[in-house]
């Protein structure tokens, strides 16, 4: 078997789960003693797992987004600007080569949005130093990411209590 040291791997869907699967191999790669940058897109306020597991030295996190629910077709060119700065900022971690698990989360969803270029995105995936492991999640990722990846996870959701009008709670959804 092909011994292959840092993959790319994506986490989509509809379903919930994504950014904490993300969190979940983060952890695994702060327990092993392995350096994590966690950089996350669209989003201003760390949630409540962002907030605990930021309190783990291996693990830096930076957030490049308001606290605003974005949409397609509702965002301002702010939003653009700090995707934008988000990328930049995850082009200079690479290029320090100073970590071993990068995640780059809700960056399809920049994608989608338009606020970031999608050849921006998979240029910077294919320059990868080969050690490194880069994690991609949101939803709408399209054929290029699942292409590029070498470990594609697709959550689908069946149920959810938001469909029954349960509110989400502290700590379990957000």
């Amino acid at each position: 078997m092909k011994e292959q040291k840092g993959l790319i791997h994506l986490y989509m869907g509809k379903g919930k789960g994504k950014t904490t699967a993300s969190l979940g191999l983060a952890l695994r790669a702060a327990g092993a003693g392995l350096k994590v940058s966690i950089i996350q897109f669209l989003k201003g306020t760390p949630s409540n797992e962002f907030k605990s597991i930021e309190k783990i030295p291996q693990i830096s996190i930076t957030h490049f987004g308001r606290n605003k629910f974005l949409t397609k077709n509702n965002h301002d060119p702010i939003d653009e600007k700090l995707a934008n700065d988000g990328l930049d900022y995850a082009k200079k971690i690479i290029n320090e080569q100073k970590i071993n698990l990068l995640i780059l989360d809700e960056i399809t969803i920049a994608v989608a949005f338009h606020l970031l270029k999608k050849e921006d995105v998979i240029q910077l995936l294919k320059q990868k130093p080969k050690e490194l492991t880069i994690v991609l999640t949101g939803r709408m990722a399209d054929e290029d990411f699942i292409s590029i990846s070498d470990l594609v996870t697709d959550l689908k959701e069946i149920k959810h209590p938001f469909q029954q009008g349960i509110k989400p709670q502290p700590g379990i959804d957000y």
